[in-house]
């Protein structure tokens, strides 16, 4: 599973793909109910099932522990937003140590945060994001603080389809 996160990107989904690398699950499909299954996924568990021995695995929900929100609850919106944090940290971490605290340097912050979202956005990590504010620590001077919004992509999990005659 965590080769298979790494292959793909941070903000696909697993549900209902395919796991290769192992031949049978034991004690799922052919053990619990649908609505058993349903409850064990009601308390964060992450559940991989198999139609027959002759089918490959492949994920039944890709759910986290925490079952909270949404954004905590699915391991795609998780992982995604995991990867935001480490690339905005990456991308401002030339700035630490080389710059002062200045009008200059916040104005050059300021383009990077502007640019990051677009990228992040470009990429298809967030559908969309905001720049909050950026401002000096006032407990720390020599801090920067940067609020960025976004909104993750979610997975689809359900479709309702109303018929009417």
């Amino acid at each position: 599973i965590v080769g298979l996160i790494h292959a793909i990107a941070p903000q696909a989904g697993l549900t209902n793909l395919a796991i290769p690398g192992f031949s049978q699950v034991f004690y799922v499909s052919d053990y619990f109910t649908d609505k058993q299954l349903d409850t064990i996924a009601g308390g964060g568990t992450f559940i991989i099932m198999q139609h027959n021995r002759w089918t490959t695995p492949y994920v039944r929900h890709q759910l986290t522990t925490d079952m909270s929100i949404l954004e905590k609850r699915e391991l795609s919106c998780v992982k995604d937003l995991d990867y935001i944090s480490k690339m905005g940290r990456e991308s401002m971490r030339p700035y630490i140590g080389r710059f002062l605290v200045n009008e200059v340097t916040m104005t050059a912050l300021y383009s990077l945060a502007n640019a990051f979202l677009a990228k992040c956005k470009a990429d298809g990590l967030i559908n969309s994001g905001d720049l909050i504010s950026i401002y000096v620590d006032p407990n720390s001077r020599d801090t920067v603080i940067i609020c960025i919004q976004v909104e993750l992509p979610v997975p689809l999990n359900k479709i309702k389809l109303y018929i009417y005659v």
